[in-house]
């Protein structure tokens, strides 16, 4: 909120700015958390200060009778924030630094058609306070990685990214880590298939070995289920073999794969009647078709992999509302400090990639440490293409930042290829091309990256969209 007060000043900087709270009203957790976002958006303007002298934490905040999180009301005043449960954040704080730093250099008054206001709710803000309110909210955010919808922008005619937006990111957050984006020459066939399903086969999840398309399931005879791992002809459709790994029952477990770099690993879902249900992890010899029961680990609620004989876990500790990061090999378990909130894992020489927050990390199982490629956004998973490149789809365009992103389903998509030595995000010969929304597992077949679309009901079929290099 802005109530606007022009006072005559001799302005503090960010380094002198306090965070106080008077009342006790919050922890030093949220207090480090305002310090973390005066300074992070000290260094992403390029600014020495905006005339704030401090950040006080207080309690309930109204405008017009309408709760709200925080106010600033002019130059020398002190930007306050509300303690009321889910006010106290960054986007919070940041929200109101746009304000002061908006006041300051009046960008809002300069750019009317960047920032007319029209979508202010008009119940809360004036009339006169809707175009400031427009760029605070475009600006909240912090700095986004705007430069792939911007390449699409150019490239393609047809605008994804909001005017107010891009004015933000390249006029307030002048010094933030930006991607490269550059237009290359790798070009690709994006073919749709459909390979039919039997009618009683619902499809739990894909992978790749051995250039077939690997799927678990449940297999249905009446209201009973077992499940089973099938070996798909990618192309024809055609069953090579059926594995079972649950016998018949009115209950048959889930099963999930773990991407490997060897042999198929499949964690199988056990529930038990006292203490944590446990995941079976088995090794399945593609040659003999003999399942290798190898022990017990955690749920893998957001993926794992399998990498020289180390199967890490993804998981997610819903008390703390954390992504956690587990080791597991035959009689040992280990824990690992996840960078951020890990979205995707696959194998690697040496360890696992994740994607993580809005980065690519990979981890040197042998150095026991992390190191990332820069900032990539808020991407749905990634399969190797090479050596070095990696294709991740992204939205067109951009939502926010933060590790909580989701996809709806009904966005549409970009391929995107991204050098994980250089840090330089490619886009295809065809930048333009767009795939289908939905839920995927992501399989790679030589050559060949696959989206196999998920949620396929039993009696239907299978539909994916093959990605290869042009003319193969």
């Amino acid at each position: 909120m802005l109530q606007l007060l022009l006072i005559a000043c001799s302005c503090p900087t960010f380094q002198e700015m306090e965070v106080r709270d008077p009342d006790g009203l919050a922890g030093e957790g949220v207090m480090d958390e305002i310090r973390t976002a005066i300074a992070d958006f000290a260094v992403a303007t390029g600014r020495e200060g905006v005339c704030v002298p401090a950040v006080d934490v207080v309690g309930p905040l109204t405008h017009r009778e309408a709760p709200v999180c925080g106010d600033y009301s002019g130059p020398r005043w002190s930007i306050r924030v509300s303690a009321e449960r889910d006010c106290v954040s960054q986007q919070t704080v940041t929200h109101e630094l746009c304000h002061a730093i908006d006041t300051m250099e009046g960008l809002s008054d300069a750019h009317p058609d960047e920032f007319p206001g029209d979508e202010v709710d008009t119940a809360v803000y004036e009339e006169e306070i809707r175009a400031t309110e427009d760029f605070a909210q475009a600006c909240e955010d912090g700095p986004q990685t705007y430069e792939l919808d911007a390449a699409w922008d150019d490239a393609c005619g047809d605008p994804v990214l909001d005017a107010g937006d891009r004015f933000v990111q390249e006029n307030v957050y002048v010094d933030a880590s930006r991607l490269t984006v550059e237009n290359t020459g790798v070009a690709l066939d994006i073919v749709d298939r459909s390979l039919p399903l039997d009618a009683e086969t619902q499809v739990l999840d894909a992978t790749g070995a051995d250039g077939e398309l690997w799927l678990t399931a449940w297999h249905y005879v009446g209201e009973q289920r077992s499940t089973q791992l099938l070996r798909l002809d990618p192309v024809t459709g055609e069953v090579l073999g059926d594995i079972e790994l649950a016998p018949l029952s009115d209950d048959a477990p889930a099963a999930s794969f773990a991407v490997s770099d060897s042999d198929p690993i499949v964690l199988v879902h056990r529930e038990r009647e006292s203490g944590p249900d446990a995941w079976e992890v088995e090794r399945v010899h593609p040659a003999s078709g003999w399942v290798e029961r190898l022990g017990t680990t955690h749920e893998a609620s957001l993926g794992a992999a399998w990498s020289e004989g180390v199967l890490y876990i993804a998981g997610y500790d819903p008390e703390d509302d954390t992504s956690n990061l587990w080791t597991w090999s035959p009689g040992e378990r280990g824990e690992l400090d996840a960078p951020q909130w890990v979205h995707a894992i696959r194998p690697a020489p040496g360890g696992v990639e994740v994607q993580a927050g809005e980065g690519l990390w990979r981890y040197d199982r042998e150095l026991g440490t992390w190191s990332s490629v820069p900032l990539l956004g808020p991407w749905e998973g990634f399969a190797r293409w090479s050596g070095t490149l990696r294709i991740f789809l992204a939205p067109r365009a951009q939502a926010p930042s933060g590790g909580g992103f989701e996809f709806s389903g009904d966005e549409e998509r970009g391929l995107v290829l991204l050098d994980t030595e250089t840090g330089v995000v490619e886009l295809p010969q065809d930048p333009c091309a767009k795939v289908g929304g939905g839920r995927h597992w992501w399989v790679e077949l030589g050559e060949q990256v696959v989206l196999v679309w998920w949620g396929v009901p039993f009696g239907s079929v299978l539909t994916m969209t093959v990605i290869s290099p042009a003319g193969r």
